[in-house]
Order: structure tokens, then C-alpha cells, then sequence
């Protein structure tokens, strides 16, 4: 989980006294909704369950295609002009703590495993994003590169952390609000009280615009 119980009870100004009385204990309500949250932010920024914990998460088997590989510089895709002009693979998460492996299929059904070092195959890239080839860029071809990494963070980032907080709060406090404001009887008339409902909106622009540095970007297609 993103944040805690703790920074669940810090932003929603309640105590867990007030979470027993809609059907779950205090503890298992916090656990709900900031699982809740958690998932609403790895929706809207595009990343895979569990992805902002420490330490990232493994992805595996990302397929990418050779011609996706470009020197994103103006000399020659072989790199034999400076790091920053060697061939280069962004992958699909970011950043990338850690690459397991890297893959060619060079012949059909045929996968061969580059090394990783500097007087190798390829290298992690500076920016943290793919790879830099140093030797056996991939040939110019569909679906032909495979690689195995760790993407993510080392430490749950602080903006994370709020936002699943914030929103967790929010999300207790609105069903706070709708167990307070039960129906109104009276005879044979029922009434039922305005606003009682669950789906107003609590993931408001404030908190997506404090995530925007965190959403996926979809790379920049390579011009040949």
C-alpha cells in the first residue's frame, strides 16, 4: 500500500472510533479504501498494480521491435560518435532500476542473450529510461527485441504517498457522510436524503495535476 493508516487518519481529521459503523472494522476500512485509492492512481497513471512500492516490480517478457531503435542524434544509428548518439531501446516503464535481460530473436524461434557492460552489448541508459547498445544493435525488424527489468522506484515516492492518503480520506469520509444521512421515515413516506450517493467525484484535477510527472508516456516513435 501507498500510504498509511496513519496518513489516512492525518488528512481525513477523523479517528477510527468514527469507521466501525458501515460494515467494516476501522482497520479493515482504511485497508479498504487505501486499496481503493491506490488502484485509482495506478489506473490514471498508466502503470501496472503495486508499481510505486519500494523497490519496483519485475516486468517481463516486453516485447519491442529493432526498428524502434534510433541514435535520436543527428549522426549514424552505430554510435561511433559519443554516448549520447549510440543506438537506444526505451522501454515501456520508467524509470528502470535494474535490466535482467536483453534479448534478439536472430533467427526464427532463436533468442540471443546480449550482455550488459560497458565493453559489451548494452548499458542502462543515464536517463534511466532503456538501454544504449554499444555492439549488436538489433537488426531493423518487427517484434524481434525482448527484455526482463525492474521499473519503478526505490522509495515509494512523497507525492504518491499523499495522494493515495488524500484520496483514501476522502473516499472514507464520503461513506462516512452517506451512513450519516440514512433514509427518513415517516408513516408510509419514505424520503430519501439529497446527495446520498457514492459517486461523486474525489479524484479531482488537484490531485491528478500533483501526479502528472508520474503518468506513462507513450516513447516518441523513431522517423527512418
Amino acid at each position: 500500500m501507498y500510504s498509511t493508516r496513519e496518513d489516512v487518519l492525518f488528512y481525513g481529521r477523523f479517528s477510527t472510533s468514527n469507521l466501525g459503523n458501515f460494515g467494516y472494522g476501522g482497520e479493515e476500512a482504511i485497508i479498504k479504501a487505501i486499496n481503493a485509492a491506490d488502484a485509482k492512481i495506478e489506473e490514471y497513471c498508466g502503470v501496472p498494480e503495486d508499481f510505486f512500492e519500494n523497490g519496483g516490480i519485475a516486468i517481463e517478457d516486453e516485447y519491442h521491435d529493432g526498428i524502434e531503435v534510433g541514435s535520436y542524434g543527428p549522426y549514424p544509428s552505430f554510435g561511433l560518435m559519443g554516448y549520447k548518439h549510440r543506438p537506444k531501446l526505451r522501454f515501456k516503464y520508467v524509470p528502470v532500476l535494474n535490466v535482467k535481460r536483453v534479448e534478439e530473436e536472430t533467427s526464427a524461434g532463436t533468442w540471443t542473450t546480449r550482455t550488459e557492460g560497458s565493453a559489451s552489448d548494452y548499458i542502462l541508459d543515464r536517463e534511466k529510461d532503456g538501454v544504449r547498445w554499444i555492439a549488436n544493435v538489433p537488426s531493423y525488424d518487427y517484434y524481434n527485441v525482448r527484455v526482463g527489468y525492474i521499473a519503478g522506484y526505490e522509495k515509494t515516492p512523497q507525492t504518491v504517498v499523499e495522494v493515495s492518503g488524500r484520496l483514501a480520506a476522502t473516499l472514507v469520509q464520503q461513506i462516512l457522510d452517506v451512513e450519516n444521512r440514512r433514509k427518513i421515515s415517516s408513516g408510509d413516506l419514505t424520503e430519501e436524503p439529497p446527495d446520498v450517493r457514492l459517486d461523486s467525484p474525489i479524484f479531482g484535477d488537484e490531485l491528478k495535476n500533483m501526479l502528472a510527472n508520474y503518468r506513462l508516456k507513450v516513447p516518441v516513435e523513431v522517423q527512418w
